[in-house]
């Protein structure tokens, strides 16, 4: 059968090697599943990161790790043939190797050692912009991506085969949903919150229904993020407050943060704590907060509830790292490496910012280094894991660098 160069929906067959093939374009691309490479002085990460204008393309810029001087480089590779719709969002695979575009239509997955290939098409035809995209972090759960469709979860199983990839549509709110999480330790979990304040947790070993489900019975959520080293507490932002849940304690917050004085679009959990997360807000200030620690009276995570009321309390806070940027910021993300944070703007700037942060430095006055060089507002960034000591940085504006 003759290749169709023009067709963009071109399957992939699952092979015994645990990897992809292209029935119909390109014999040389492949999905590689292989575990990430870990080089024996520790590995190494990468950042990528986009551009709203994504129907053009995308841009990668490479930066060789602090031990190589801090030398850059970068290459570009136009990406409107490829992929030639607007973007909403981006993932990376578990090895590293494939990042997932979402769109209206559908998915696209890119091999990011071949580029330049015709990208895996997933397609959906829906007519709502992707809100989010996940990939399964997990090894185990690499074949599952998760997407939203306003308030409707999808499930990609990419080892499907026939006219659709889609295992699941998963509905449990009424309004568009805006954020959504993997589990970091079970990766058959899935966590969403949406503009309707819910959070529902969902388990892919039983969709009939959630397995879980929280309401903040206030404003709409913005993010919701499983802590990294606790495997039963999630966070999850409405307007100016962070909630700390515990899923084994039923349906009301073991605690409500006061975090900024405006809307909050970011949190991160800390890598290496399961104490500190990072929030951001359009206050334009980054604050990291150490949730086992209260100016107040009584510990929360003790006396969860004011005995009056029998709401959580809402302790006095005070963040052990504050951050003023020049921008409203749009997201902030503990490194995974170090003790740093990414910061992204949500507007006025088109540059990312690395800050330092710890206990020697609670108000750090500049960042150590700034991403220059793109030419509209940064939407996403990611984390990779580079070969040789390498991490890199991408964004959507025109270009893969």
């Amino acid at each position: 059968m003759t290749p169709d160069s023009d067709d963009l929906s071109s399957t992939f067959v699952p092979h015994s090697s645990q990897g992809y093939y292209p029935i119909r374009k390109s014999p040389g691309r492949r999905m590689s599943f292989e575990l990430p490479h870990v080089h024996a002085g520790g590995p190494s990460y990468a950042a990528k990161r986009w551009d709203t204008d994504a129907s053009e393309a995308l841009e990668v810029i490479e930066t060789i790790s602090p031990s190589d001087d801090g030398v850059k480089r970068s290459f570009q590779i136009d990406m409107k043939d490829l992929v030639g719709d607007a973007v909403g969002n981006m993932s990376i695979s578990p090895s590293y190797r494939d990042v997932v575009l979402a769109a209206r239509k559908g998915l696209f997955i890119i091999d990011l050692r071949a580029p330049l290939e015709v990208p895996r098409f997933l397609p959906q035809g829906g007519t709502w912009d992707v809100a989010d995209v996940q990939w399964n972090p997990h090894p185990a759960g690499i074949k599952y991506i998760v997407s939203t469709s306003s308030e409707k979860l999808l499930i990609w199983n990419l080892m499907l085969s026939g006219k659709t990839s889609i295992e699941h549509v998963l509905h449990s709110h009424y309004r568009a949903i805006t954020d959504i999480n993997w589990h970091t330790q079970d990766p058959d979990i899935v966590v969403s919150t949406g503009v309707d304040s819910w959070l529902w947790a969902w388990d892919l070993r039983t969709t009939n229904k959630p397995v879980m489900g929280f309401c903040a019975f206030n404003a709409g959520g913005t993010q919701v993020k499983w802590n990294r080293q606790d495997g039963h507490i999630l966070a999850s932002s409405h307007m100016n407050e962070v909630l700390i849940w515990d899923r084994r304690k039923g349906s009301v917050p073991i605690q409500r943060i006061k975090a900024h004085n405006a809307k909050i679009y970011g949190i991160d959990w800390a890598h290496n704590s399961s104490r500190e997360i990072v929030t951001c807000s359009l206050d334009k200030t980054v604050k990291v907060w150490d949730v086992h620690v209260l100016s107040g009276e009584r510990d929360s995570m003790r006396y969860p509830f004011d005995m009056h009321t029998l709401k959580p309390q809402q302790c006095m806070h005070e963040p052990r790292t504050v951050i003023h940027t020049s921008y409203p910021v749009w997201r902030a993300r503990d490194l995974p490496f170090g003790n740093g944070i990414l910061s992204l703007p949500q507007r006025g700037e088109n540059a990312l910012e690395l800050w330092t942060r710890g206990p020697g430095d609670p108000e750090p006055k500049s960042p150590v280094e700034v991403f220059e060089g793109h030419t509209d507002t940064v939407k996403e960034f990611v984390w990779r894991r580079g070969d040789h000591g390498q991490w890199h940085s991408s964004n959507v504006d025109r270009w893969l660098t």
